[in-house]
């Protein structure tokens, strides 16, 4: 290592926080979701959350049942108490995620606030035991989804225009 630069595999490199990051990160194979959860149009928190979602970090009913933490916590998902919650994620998304069509845009904006609005209304019902209706609920994703979509600056375009159409956005 020199004042101005460090060597790297015999080579010298000017010192900057992104070589000195990129020396000390760990990096994993690309996973097939990547494009689901990071986007250009993205809502940070619901790809954080669906981050969690799809590589199974989520401590779901499945998993708390796994590790034995509370047995006195409701089996069935809180919603449509039919199923426990789980990670298991249709996969129809991954083969048209990468694509920057309009309604794949629109898609991944509604499942991210699916997932992040359905999670939410988990947990007030698992553990604080306030449920909203059903309708709430998706009144809650349809608005969050519309008020993105309405911020959202498009290429004018058919397909734009037939969506901003369907989501009633100016």
């Amino acid at each position: 290592m020199c004042c101005n630069g460090v060597v790297l595999k015999g080579n010298l490199h000017d010192l900057s926080v992104n070589s000195a990051w990129n020396v000390v990160r760990y990096r994993s194979d690309p996973v097939h979701w990547y494009y689901i959860v990071w986007f250009a149009q993205c809502i940070p928190k619901h790809s954080f959350l669906v981050w969690l979602l799809m590589g199974e970090w989520l401590k779901t009913q499945d998993k708390l049942k796994a590790w034995e933490i509370n047995p006195h916590i409701a089996q069935v998902y809180s919603l449509c108490l039919q199923e426990p919650d789980s990670h298991d994620v249709v996969e129809l998304l991954i083969p048209m995620a990468a694509k920057r069509k309009v309604n794949v845009i629109v898609t991944k904006l509604l499942f991210g606030a699916t997932i992040y609005d359905v999670w939410r209304e988990r947990n007030a019902r698992l553990f604080k035991k306030k449920p909203r209706s059903s309708s709430q609920v998706f009144d809650l994703i349809y608005s969050t989804a519309q008020l993105k979509i309405m911020s959202i600056k498009w290429k004018n375009s058919m397909q734009v225009q037939e969506m901003k159409a369907d989501w009633k956005v100016p």
